[in-house]
């Protein structure tokens, strides 16, 4: 077996021992010194794991775990911020569903927050699109394995009714079911500068005072595009909205 070989499947292991405590991992290989200064594992002296005391969320998460990418922190974050907004008015999205598992555990938390209107899940579900030069490790057609049928397929056995799912580019080839919404919460996962400036351009001003938007590859190697946009969306609207970043790699905008 070669060198390249043996490392792939060591790889593999890796990320199927991770994926059974919940966790997702990407190997990328850190191209330039810069990278290698801006992007290494963050450790922090934490150790609450409050996602471990929760039971309906553990139920929850046990249901829809091979539904998604995102680890238990990530989706904890997802299942509290939607409990906060339940006493706020608008809509909640989620733009870059994949196979619904984030989705999933956001329409669980609005279900027990008594939150009655629909949640939207959308998706192209033919993988990235809007590739650009600030996006250096994406081509396009990237997280393309995942249909609508399988997402309204995990709604149907969850038992959650108000999942609507949307196909299409966004917000180009979907907002026409949306268009009149405000918006109370949404999770952006669509990995690239383009689609996160033009999903936020959307969102934004029909945002809700208060109201939260979670990108979820802020924080991480490869999607580096998303991150640069995150940085302008905060030097342009300051004085709009509130910036935190949670060391789960989520950037999580909040209106003023």
């Amino acid at each position: 077996m070669k060198g390249h070989q043996i490392i792939s499947k060591v790889n593999l292991g890796i990320r199927q021992t991770a994926k059974k405590y919940g966790y997702d991992l990407t190997i990328r290989r850190i191209n330039t010194i810069e990278e290698k200064k801006i992007y290494a594992p963050i450790r922090v002296q934490a150790t609450y794991n409050p996602w471990n005391e929760n039971k309906q969320f553990t139920e929850t998460y046990n249901k829809i775990k091979n539904n998604t990418t995102l680890d238990k922190a990530r989706l904890y974050t997802l299942w509290e911020l939607t409990k906060q907004v339940k006493n706020m008015e608008g809509s909640i999205i989620e733009i870059g569903c994949w196979k619904g598992g984030s989705g999933a555990i956001i329409a669980k938390s609005a279900e027990q927050a008594k939150i009655k209107e629909t949640i939207y899940l959308i998706d192209t579900f033919k993988g990235c699109v809007k590739i650009t030069n600030k996006d250096k490790y994406y081509k396009g057609g990237e997280h393309s394995d995942a249909t609508k049928e399988e997402v309204e397929k995990l709604a149907k056995e969850t038992q959650l009714n108000k999942i609507k799912v949307l196909q299409g580019i966004f917000p180009e080839e979907t907002e026409k079911e949306i268009k009149s919404f405000k918006f109370r919460l949404a999770h952006i996962d669509v990995d690239t500068y383009q689609s996160a400036k033009d999903t936020t351009n959307y969102i934004l001003p029909k945002l809700v005072k208060g109201g939260i938007m979670i990108y979820d590859d802020y924080g991480f190697m490869g999607t580096q595009g998303v991150t640069e946009y995150i940085k302008e969306l905060k030097a342009k609207e300051k004085e709009a909205v509130l910036l935190i970043y949670n060391l789960n790699g989520q950037g999580i905008i909040i209106k003023r």
